[in-house]
């Protein structure tokens, strides 16, 4: 079986000889000073650039459903920036201070309930809500299900009618790796007469 580079030559050349290229491939022999290489240069550079297009696919992160082995609480990878408390403000760092993460590609995760740092699979993975997608055979709708937090792994964690609506909002203030207790009291701080939310008993509120 031939190896995955060869793989990817093969599928470069018939796509070079096919129209409207039209070229011949022709490589330089291996004892030769240029083993491999195509003997036209704008080949040559076509070949590099399609192996550099295979990199750059291969290293962005696949969407998953990802969560904590040990704690069992749902993983979610996006952007965030961390301020600082009050004590380091006062030690002169400043109250605008804050560590960014700008979520690049990436295997291993941390988890933001139980600190846990495991690799979902040896290829980048990031983690979603739910797929964006729904197979005809498939029998559940990963799109309905609920947020597992930390040591509620069968538990559905919150039902109020906005729940999507409240995590939109915690991505773009500031708290994606807060706990989802602590993003809601958080947006219930922010939307003080917001209508049917759940308290965490589940109850609705008016």
């Amino acid at each position: 079986m031939a190896d995955d580079s060869e793989v990817q030559r093969q599928a470069f050349e018939a796509m070079m000889k096919a129209p409207p290229f039209n070229r011949i491939c022709l490589r330089h022999a291996h004892d030769s000073a240029w083993p491999g290489q195509y003997v036209s240069l704008s080949t040559q550079l076509a070949w590099e650039a399609w192996q550099r297009a295979v990199e750059v696919e291969r290293s962005k992160p696949v969407p998953a459903l990802l969560f904590c082995p040990v704690c069992k609480g749902q993983h979610i990878d996006a952007p965030e920036t961390h301020h600082v408390d009050q004590a380091l403000a006062e030690a002169g760092m400043g109250e605008d201070y804050a560590a960014s993460w700008d979520n690049p590609p990436h295997r291993s995760h941390l988890c933001h309930y139980c600190g846990c740092i495991w690799r979902a699979a040896d290829v980048p993975t990031t983690g979603v809500y739910h797929a964006q997608s729904r197979g005809k055979a498939d029998t559940f709708d990963v799109s309905k299900a609920p947020t597992v937090v930390a040591g509620q792994a069968n538990i559905t964690a919150y039902q109020w009618p906005e729940f999507e609506v409240v995590q939109k909002w915690a991505l773009e203030n500031g708290y994606s790796g807060a706990s989802d207790d602590d993003a809601y009291r958080a947006y219930k701080d922010a939307h003080p007469h917001a209508d049917g939310a759940s308290d965490a008993s589940g109850d609705v509120t008016a």
